[in-house]
């Protein structure tokens, strides 16, 4: 059932509210003062009402911080060229997240939603990493590889998986040289005790003896 709400607007500044009843036939009017009646569906309103009240607030411009990506030269992945084992060393101030091969850094006080208005959809203690002289070094060492003789921690996987073929091959090279100089050894040994006998015989003057060496 709809119900009305009758609206007396009075030419002054007053406005008259009355709901009909029973007794809307014997209501009372105010005389020599003109109104203006306007009626208000009052169902109609209250509905309006509950649906702007029902409809949730929203904060706007506000995105999830998506960290700062690296970009890895061609035919790298982050899994090889990345020195994890630096993070055991020191209290770097960002955690890494590697999808695919793509490599992105983010800050240990990453921000989380930040505004539109901010640096694209990154926070600003992620956007500072770009600055630390740390992770310039790791990008440098990254793009130019890491020298032989620095320390294993800063050596990525790909590089300590080189640094151990590398070793191996030279050990190989080693017990390869090695077997070459023991056969030398050998021949040359049996060749010092075929001399030996030799001058043996000589100095006993056995010429049958002599003849058989040589």
């Amino acid at each position: 059932m709809s119900h009305v709400l009758t609206v007396h607007r009075i030419s002054g500044s007053e406005t008259c509210l009355s709901a009909p009843s029973q007794q809307s036939a014997k209501s009372k009017t105010i005389p020599h003062i003109p109104t203006e009646v306007e009626v208000i569906d009052v169902d109609s309103v209250e509905g309006n009402t509950a649906v702007t009240k029902g409809q949730p607030r929203r904060s706007p411009h506000l995105t999830s911080c998506k960290g700062v990506d690296i970009t890895m030269p061609n035919g790298v992945s982050p899994y090889a060229a990345y020195p994890f084992m630096l993070h055991e060393l020191y209290s770097l101030p960002w955690g890494l997240q590697i999808a695919g091969n793509q490599l992105t850094l983010r800050s240990i006080h990453c921000r989380g939603p930040v505004r539109s208005s901010s640096v694209g959809t990154v926070c600003l203690d992620c956007e500072k990493l770009r600055n630390n002289d740390i992770l310039k070094g790791i990008l440098k060492r990254i793009e130019t590889g890491v020298d032989a003789h620095c320390a294993l921690v800063y050596q990525p996987i790909a590089g300590l998986i080189e640094l151990v073929r590398k070793k191996n091959q030279k050990i190989d090279n080693m017990r390869l040289m090695k077997l070459t100089i023991s056969r030398k050894v050998s021949t040359r040994t049996g060749t010092l005790d075929d001399y030996k006998k030799f001058v043996m015989a000589l100095s006993e003057g056995k010429v049958q003896r002599v003849d058989a060496l040589i």
